[in-house]
């Protein structure tokens, strides 16, 4: 299971079958003092299922996990996951380098054999 925008969620709490793979907590910028925190990501799964799951990265933006092709049929290398939360481009929260530092981090992971994800909440809109 991956969350995005957890908003102020400590993660203290207990997901019921469930371990916590990794967890980028919500931001608050500098110098504001009224509202939420914004963003965070969470990263869960099954408790039997750990062994198979490794943590590459954890940014503010995103988490890369890594898992084993072993327990999937028809993988020849292991599954590479980008979870993200991307803040609108009209939030204050918006980082102009976030694109530049995803294609890095791709660069960096995965070559042309690796099945790649990117999930998350990539506040991606069409609209008039």
């Amino acid at each position: 299971e991956i969350l995005s925008e957890i908003w102020g969620c400590s993660c203290e709490k207990q997901f019921s079958g469930y371990s916590i793979v990794a967890h980028s907590p919500p931001q608050k910028m500098a110098g504001i003092k009224k509202g939420r925190k914004s963003g965070g990501i969470l990263v869960l799964c099954k408790a039997k299922m750990m062994n198979y799951i490794k943590v590459l990265k954890i940014t503010k933006n995103f988490i890369w996990i890594e898992i084993c092709k072993n327990i999937m049929k028809n993988l020849e290398n292991n599954l590479l996951i980008a979870c993200a939360y991307i803040h609108d481009i009209t939030s204050s929260y918006f980082d102009i380098n976030i694109f530049d530092d995803l294609a890095a981090d791709i660069t960096k992971f995965c070559d042309m054999n690796s099945p790649f994800l990117l999930v998350g909440d990539l506040n991606g809109r069409r609209s008039t």
